[in-house]
């Protein structure tokens, strides 16, 4: 079995297509002791506890984990590759000026849907696409794959293949131009903001599908 990604398809798209100030108290000249006390106890109460109050909650903020989009369907292990691949890809978004991609759940639950058929056929296809994109958009684009290993070395392989591929050389990937560097350029893209990512293991055989959408 050749451990190559398969093309990837594109359709055209739809017509359808965001500090305030305050002032410091001095007692009175001659004023005694307690009311030099009482003073301090109204600036702690009325400006240095609110302060501190609004800082708590943004320090647990920032100190919560990330937030992880659930995968309906997949395996505990899948899923764990699935976040990791999703890091692979964001990572080289990242390095070349993209804007990351979030990853969507329901989307995921129609991709892991093509890879189970695609796993079952033992054949790689777009037939579903892009009737299996199953979240609004107005453009979306899917890589499909498969790779003879469990899913972390699987998804590392088909990853670093479709990236090898890199940009077309001219504007607009004219002819045969788009099925040389098609994957690259759906990982690409800066359009798509969302992905769904399918993983199933059958018989020692990763079998991928990514999913894109504006």
């Amino acid at each position: 079995m050749p451990r190559i990604p398969d093309r990837a398809t594109k359709n055209q798209p739809s017509p359808f297509r965001p500090a305030r100030g305050g002032r410091a108290l001095s007692p009175p000249t001659g004023t005694p002791p307690f009311w030099r006390s009482f003073s301090v106890l109204r600036w702690v109460c009325g400006v240095l506890l609110p302060v501190l109050l609004l800082l708590a909650p943004l320090t647990r903020a920032h100190a919560a984990p990330p937030h992880r989009a659930a995968v309906p369907g997949a395996s505990p292990p899948l899923r764990t590759a699935i976040h990791h691949l999703l890091t692979i890809i964001n990572r080289d978004r990242l390095a070349h000026h993209l804007p990351p991609l979030k990853l969507s759940g329901r989307q995921s639950r129609c991709s892991l849907a093509h890879s189970r058929q695609m796993a079952r056929d033992d054949a790689l296809s777009h037939d579903q696409f892009p009737t299996d994109i199953c979240v609004p958009h107005g453009w979306s684009a899917e890589n499909v794959g498969y790779y003879t290993a469990g899913p972390k070395v699987a998804i590392r392989q088909l990853h670093r293949m479709m990236m090898s591929e890199g940009p077309c050389p001219h504007a607009g990937c004219p002819g045969d131009e788009w099925f040389a560097h098609d994957h690259y350029v759906n990982l690409m893209d800066p359009a798509y903001h969302r992905i769904g990512i399918g993983l199933v293991v059958r018989d020692g055989t990763t079998w991928l599908t990514e999913d894109f959408t504006n």
